[in-house]
């Protein structure tokens, strides 16, 4: 991702990670989403063919997400875990398309595995009424994580961030089902911002790999 285009994703998304430590102001949902439009249209530009479709509709669904979770609207959470499903089914379509499969990716299996075990089993009880969408919600993000653990890509940029997606949403359902965290504004926003940057940057350079090739 060119330095540039870098420098202001990270400053737009500093911004909005200093803003949380003041009230709440107008249109702060906008701010919220503005660093994972401006990645839309980085991927809209660099990628090509189908894994362009699939990751614009990924960055517009997560944007689509972030609005909706940040809105005061009666179904507002389950509008947005709704939106952030489909985001990750579009990953997963993505990363899906790329897989190769080695031994050595058991021991980043595994793990995950077992993370997500402990997570299942800690939500599902305290999750009350929406146990059927938390209950979805953690196998499609699952299904992504696994793809990006299988999929054949240079570099970390792509395991880094299905890594720190699955953090930030573990640690909003933590703090949502479980108890309160503290600073978790702060750190639901900051894993999924690396979270956003390492997977797009991930998949470009899969794709230059690819062009090389």
């Amino acid at each position: 991702m060119p330095r540039n285009i870098s420098l202001l994703y990270w400053g737009g998304a500093s911004s909005y990670l200093l803003a949380l430590f003041f009230t709440a102001y107008p249109l702060s949902f906008i701010h919220k989403a503005l660093p994972i439009v401006l990645l839309l249209v980085v991927a809209t530009h660099q990628m090509r063919g189908t894994s362009r479709v699939l990751l614009v509709s990924a960055l517009f669904f997560c944007a689509a997400g972030d609005v909706l979770l940040a809105l005061d609207l009666e179904q507002g959470f389950i509008f947005g875990l709704s939106a952030f499903a489909l985001a990750h089914l579009s990953f997963t379509l993505c990363f899906y398309r790329w897989r190769h499969w080695h031994k050595r990716q058991l021991l980043l299996l595994l793990p995950l595995a077992l993370f997500l075990l402990v997570m299942l089993w800690l939500l599902i009880p305290a999750s009350g009424a929406l146990q059927i969408p938390v209950l979805g919600y953690l196998g499609i993000i699952s299904a992504m994580a696994i793809t990006a653990i299988l999929a054949n890509v240079s570099g970390r940029y792509l395991l880094i961030g299905a890594s720190c997606f699955v953090i930030s949403d573990s640690l909003l359902a933590i703090n949502k089902f479980l108890q309160p965290l503290p600073y978790e504004g702060l750190l639901i926003m900051f894993s999924y911002y690396l979270a956003q940057y390492c997977l797009l940057q991930g998949c470009i350079d899969k794709g230059h790999d690819d062009e090389i090739t």
